[in-house]
């Protein structure tokens, strides 16, 4: 009853191992690794060169279970051979969690300034639009079917099994298609916001927490409410970045990833995954007033 549990024995002359696994998804999964040292007289057509066969190849019938053995006659063979293992689950949720952090739409953002055009020595403020620093979510769901098969035992007109020539039941294969729905969900946070004046100067703000107000900005209303983003330029922009005469104003954000699965209503923990980052940019031009002295 052990999630995971290993047996070893003997049984007529054979070496016996099995591995059971407890699926992910229900059921187990069992492995069963059997030998023997078998005379080469045991063999049809084996030599002491060749001791399994000129093919080299043994052929051993395995029977997982016994089926109505007790009712069987006494010389046939009981069980029922073993099914196909199915192949593994081809649906790999982190593979798309990755995908849907990559391919998540990054927000409308703006970056806003005041004064529009810049004045030298006096404090630009700058802020955020289009965007309020929330989590950005993205989830899909994937139905994957897969096909489960067994092998039940032919009956006669009187319910009993049929056997075949061997001695052995003879049986047939059923199989039904079963579907399991997962449902990724993915989860962008920022942590990280990297401001770039243009000028070899910039400030980074590290969000801990789920919200970073100071490092939006504050939009302009009045002069009595100032931005917590501000900046104040040396020098005039002309001549910066070639005809443009603006200094780049740059914002990067750097998001922590995360993803979780949902499998038939049952839902997983927040498992990391990569971060990301996004960028915005503007231009903005400063200009350099000087005052002059006229007579009256």
């Amino acid at each position: 009853m052990s999630p995971d549990r290993t047996l070893e024995g003997n049984r007529g002359g054979w070496a016996l191992e099995i591995d059971a696994v407890h699926g992910c998804r229900g059921g187990v999964k069992a492995h069963v690794i059997a030998g023997r040292t078998v005379p080469a007289d045991a063999v049809p057509d084996a030599s002491a060169q060749h001791p399994l066969g000129p093919t080299g190849i043994f052929t051993i019938p395995i029977f997982c279970r016994r089926d109505d053995y007790m009712f069987l006659p006494p010389e046939a063979l009981g069980g029922l051979p073993c099914a196909s293992v199915p192949s593994q689950e081809r649906f790999d949720p982190h593979a798309l969690a990755v995908r849907l952090a990559a391919e998540l739409p990054p927000p409308d953002l703006r970056i806003g300034m005041n004064p529009a055009k810049g004045m030298v020595n006096v404090p630009t403020w700058f802020w955020v639009e289009g965007y309020d620093g929330g989590t950005l979510l993205a989830s899909q769901t994937v139905v994957e079917e897969h096909e489960n098969c067994h092998f039940v035992a032919e009956r006669d007109a009187n319910g009993m099994p049929i056997l075949d020539v061997d001695g052995r039941p003879l049986t047939r294969r059923e199989c039904s298609v079963e579907s399991t729905t997962f449902v990724v969900d993915v989860s962008l946070s920022p942590n990280l916001y990297a401001w770039d004046f243009g000028d070899k100067h910039g400030r980074d703000i590290a969000c801990p927490g789920p919200y970073c107000g100071d490092a939006l900005g504050l939009p302009f209303v009045d002069t009595s409410h100032a931005s917590p983003i501000q900046h104040p330029y040396r020098w005039s922009s002309l001549g910066v970045n070639g005809l443009q005469d603006a200094y780049t104003i740059k914002l990067g954000i750097r998001f922590g990833a995360a993803y979780r699965v949902t499998v038939g209503g049952s839902t997983g923990g927040w498992q990391g995954l990569d971060e990301r980052v996004l960028s915005w940019r503007t231009d903005h031009k400063v200009q350099e007033a000087q005052a002059v002295l006229t007579r009256p």
